[in-house]
């Protein structure tokens, strides 16, 4: 389950009584009058000042005097000479005959009175919604009455914080039905999307009377105020620490002996559920849902994450579920290790005995008189509904797709998942509620600039089956513009309080009332283009995995060629023009938003790609090759991994050079072949054996000489890997005193590579240390501007050129930086140089051989405020001729306070023709970045001066790899 619990030292305060499981929710009632009575004077009186209620009371005062133009006072008890709006929980509400406990779960009362309206619901006195609690779980249902009333009778929208997401229609002749009698609450008890994790709020404005944006968007959503926990909460008692002295049989036994409770383990830790700790977890059960402090079970807390309210106890194992190889185990679920990844014919065994473990202790509870629900959750593998029996005093959370199965390409997968639902719901006589997975960063691709907007999907899907679920939490943290996912947000949240509201509408609503009933039209055919794009082109495709249903998620080159092409660009482009014509005042601000933060970043995506891609296309490497591999998970490369290639007409002969000053932690265990050692230290070798990079070979080898290898085929977008398959690969190894090599002798014929002129390949190196805990992990390869081990990713890859050259030759001199000056060693031969200050100013040129793209080392400038600072080369070429200079660029700390116009680029003189490459200066701290440059010398003079430069502007800069090239 890809979630990262955040929240491990919390456990919410407050609860005065047990929680009762009741599904489905009372009816609720809304009885209103036609006939209207003016409200001309209003008053909003708050008895008991108790911060939630004074919250309230404050969002009711700001936004009912915005839209009525009244002066609409807060006072403290009823006047007599206004229409007096009573919030909260006080003893006139009591006095009145109602009483906040009685209501529906997480439900309130709106109730006239004659010339008082209550508006209350249940509500802690002690919690401050500025004090930014988690998700705001605690009672707050007098909040949520106060925004339902401001939509109701006043027709405000909350659909984001600030002033642009939210809707305050103007009204001075403000009338309230003289009947209002409101008990409401939500369908779905259960009602929850992940926190926005993004790295900046989309505002200036992050915080509204002290509440954050994104938990303010959780209050006027009315989400849920508390969690039924199902969230690995068997993970969350801490065995490891508890009992791995004592009781090392509690832990899952591996086929080498040892057991599955270790920090360099993924996942850690496992469960041996045939041991004596069935008889802990009951206690651990038991004592929390009586009401014993944690103490008496070695525990500093009861963690929320798998209890709460001294109601609920959630046993479900640690996520990526490991069987126990002990007999025991093995014939309880009748598998062992993970073997269910490639034999899915052991999920059903693997369930029953899940369950029957989950139903023993329920079932024990409740025949020793304990009060209280176990949940569990229906994940694979053990997702499939039992053969056992199941007591009523369990909850079962199921894992699902979600909306993004929703798609035209994905009628049957969603079939079988809805099977799913309806199985458990006839099991267990009763609904279940959903862990929904709409993660959009949950592979190896980013799509930061893909605007993941599908508020249709996400209305219907949970709209379409209310009939198997109490609730759902909808997964899927925002890691980049929230204004990507609002919309979804606000529908998910509308959907989950009445199942029964019209998505289309409450659409349609939303455009009329952001963008005005002119710009409305073009903007819905923006927003539904953008959801069309999202949901039937890049998450059409899931499967289930041990971490829960993943998407199959389509390469950049299909994003930018098949989904998101110019064509369809151009649609979005030409949608947006029109709104922003038909558009004024503040609705023209609203149109420019979500073209600044939905369609600009697309646009420059796209454009980005393009550039990037000349990067890779670029990557030769004629053979005989020296390859130095960059660290792709840190911007320092301090061990320069270097790899040899070479050729005879039978094999290729790869031979890694791997610098280690650990040699002693080095971690590296003999292995069969294809054995279990990407645990180690390892370098591979992936080898596309054609040329649309469909199929492919990928080789693996340990300082230990062992070898794993097998051929990849790409289909659907997903590698499936074909392990049978063993190469004639002869392996050698050599270990040192300061490093290890590894030689690798491929045949060519064997993999089709025999008479290719072009190989398209990537090397890579695992760097693993026996002290290294998980996570880690060093990574380097030779595919530039990557990140993490993405080593897979075959569009990424370079070219070895077997026979032939490279395209036409780079006409700079000394391109990569890596060939040193003998009187100047920290600079490159063929570059010039010029210090504004001079040396010792704190101005320097020099090779940086950490920071680099490729060939070990790269160019470094280091600046001070207000000086200039260039490096440059002239090359003498044709005139009236066009060039492309292309370089990769990062910077560091980059910042001007002397000149507005400071920072770093490229400059071109062509003649008497002149261009700046990068526009504008790039200030600040920026990653390594592509850039690609068309321009034309002078038709009097081919003299050509390219500088790299920092002008005016403290902080350093690189640049690598720098190539000019005549177009032709």
């Amino acid at each position: 389950m890809n979630f990262t619990l955040i929240l491990s030292l919390l456990f919410l305060s407050g609860i005065l009584s047990a929680w009762e499981f009741k599904d489905p929710q009372p009816e609720r009632t809304i009885e209103l009058s036609t006939a209207k009575m003016p409200a001309n004077v209003m008053e909003v009186v708050l008895p008991e000042n108790y911060p939630v209620a004074q919250l309230a009371a404050g969002e009711l005062q700001k936004y009912l005097s915005e839209a009525t133009r009244q002066n609409i006072p807060l006072v403290k008890t009823p006047t007599g000479r206004a229409l007096s709006l009573i919030v909260g929980d006080n003893t006139l509400l009591r006095q009145a005959g109602m009483n906040p406990d009685s209501l529906p779960d997480q439900g309130f009362f709106i109730r006239r009175i004659g010339n008082q309206i209550f508006i209350a619901g249940l509500d802690s006195k002690t919690d401050n919604p500025a004090n930014n609690k988690w998700s705001m779980w605690f009672d707050r249902g007098t909040i949520s009455g106060v925004y339902d009333f401001l939509e109701r009778f006043a027709g405000c929208r909350f659909y984001f914080p600030g002033r642009l997401g939210t809707i305050v229609p103007k009204n001075t002749d403000f009338a309230l039905p003289e009947k209002i009698n409101i008990i409401d609450r939500p369908d779905f008890i259960s009602r929850k999307t992940s926190k926005y994790l993004g790295k900046s709020w989309y505002d200036t404005q992050k915080e509204y009377n002290g509440i954050t944006g994104e938990n303010l968007q959780i209050l006027r959503n009315r989400l849920e105020t508390y969690e039924i926990p199902c969230n690995h909460g068997l993970a969350q008692w801490q065995y490891g620490s508890r009992f791995e002295k004592t009781h090392p049989e509690y832990f899952a036994l591996m086929p080498d002996g040892r057991r599955y409770h270790s920090p360099t383990l993924p996942m850690t830790t496992h469960l041996c559920f045939s041991s004596g700790l069935k008889e802990q977890i009951y206690q651990d059960a038991k004592g929390y849902l009586t009401g014993r402090p944690s103490s008496e079970y070695g525990l500093k807390h009861w963690n929320i994450n798998g209890a709460y309210g001294r109601s609920i106890y959630n046993i479900m194992p640690q996520d990526w579920f490991y069987v126990c190889c002990c007999p025991g185990c093995q014939k309880l679920f009748g598998s062992k290790d993970r073997q269910y990844i490639t034999h899915p014919d052991h999920f059903q065994k693997i369930s029953n005995g899940l369950w029957k473990f989950t139903a023993d202790i329920a079932n024990r509870l409740k025949t020793e008189g304990v009060k209280g629900y176990i949940t569990q959750m229906s994940y694979l593998p053990y997702h499939r509904v039992p053969q056992v029996d199941l007591p009523d005093n369990l909850l079962v959370m199921a894992a699902a797709a979600g909306p993004w199965k929703n798609g035209r390409q994905a009628a049957a997968l969603q079939k079988e998942d809805d099977q799913r639902l309806a199985d458990w719901n006839k099991k267990l006589k009763k609904r279940v509620w959903i862990w929904t997975y709409s993660y959009k960063y949950s592979s190896k691709y980013h799509y930061e600039a893909l605007p993941e907007i599908c508020p249709r999907a996400i209305g219907h899907y949970y709209q379409d089956r209310t009939q198997w679920i109490f609730g759902a939490y909808h997964a899927g943290p925002s890691e980049d513009s929230f204004l990507y996912t609002y919309l979804n947000w606000y529908i998910f949240s509308k959907v989950c309080w009445d199942n029964s509201i019209d998505v289309e509408k409450t659409l349609e609503e939303h455009h009329r009332m952001m963008f005005g009933a002119k710009a409305a039209v073009p903007m819905k055919k923006f927003y539904d283009l953008l959801e069309d794009l999202w949901v039937n082109g890049v998450v059409c495709r899931t499967v289930e995995t041990a971490l829960g249903p993943e998407v199959i998620r389509p390469s950049q080159k299909e994003i930018w060629e098949k989904i998101y092409t110019a064509q369809k660009l151009s649609q979005l482009s030409d949608q947006m023009k029109q709104a922003v014509e038909l558009s004024s005042g503040i609705e023209k601000e609203r149109v420019l938003l979500m073209k600044k933060d939905l369609l600009d970043p697309l646009i420059q995506a796209r454009q980005n790609f393009y550039s990037q891609e000349s990067a890779y296309q670029n990557r030769y490497a004629e053979l005989p090759a020296r390859i130095v591999l960059k660290n792709c998970k840190v911007p320092r490369t301090v061990l320069h991994t270097e790899v040899e290639v070479s050729q005879d007409d039978k094999n290729l002969k790869i031979v890694f050079t791997c610098p280690e000053p650990d040699m002693k932690n080095l971690k590296s265990q003999p292995q069969p072949r294809d054995g279990k050692i990407w645990g180690d230290s390892t370098v591979e070798v992936i080898l596309a054996a054609d040329d649309a990079r469909s199929r492919y070979y990928h080789f693996m080898a340990n300082p230990s000489g062992s070898l794993y290898d097998s051929e990849c085929t790409i289909r659907i977008g997903k590698v499936f890997t074909n392990k049978a398959w063993n190469g004639k690969i002869r392996v050698i190894p050599e270990l040192g005193p300061d490093f290890w090599k590894l030689t690798m002798i491929i045949p060519k014929d064997e993999l089709g590579l025999a008479g290719k002129a072009q190989i398209p390949a990537n090397f890579c190196r695992t760097r693993v240390l026996k002290t290294m805990k998980a996570g880690n992990e060093e990574f380097f390869m030779w595919t530039p501007l990557a990140q993490g081990a993405d080593y897979h990713n075959v569009e990424r890859f370079g070219i070895l050129l077997a026979s032939g050259k490279a395209p036409e030759g780079n006409l700079l001199k000394n391109g990569s930086f890596t060939q040193i000056n003998q009187w100047l060693s920290h600079l490159p031969i063929d570059w010039d140089r010029w210090l504004e200050k001079g040396a010792g100013s704190g101005q320097k040129i020099s090779m940086d051989k950490e920071i680099f793209v490729s060939g070990g080392s790269s160019l470094r400038l280091q600046n001070i405020d207000g000086s200039r600072i260039s490096s440059g080369q002239t090359v003498q070429g044709k005139a009236d001729t066009a060039y492309r200079l292309s370089f990769f660029m990062r910077t560091q700390g980059v910042n001007t306070t002397k000149r507005p116009n400071g920072g770093a680029g490229v400059y071109i003189h062509a003649g008497s023709n002149q261009y700046s490459v990068v526009k504008p200066l790039l200030n600040g701290d920026n990653e390594w970045r592509f850039y690609e440059y068309t321009f034309r010398t002078s038709a009097d003079n081919g003299k050509i001066i390219i500088g790299l430069w920092n002008w005016f502007a403290d902080g350093e800069v690189w640049f690598d790899d720098v190539q000019l090239r005549e177009v032709k």
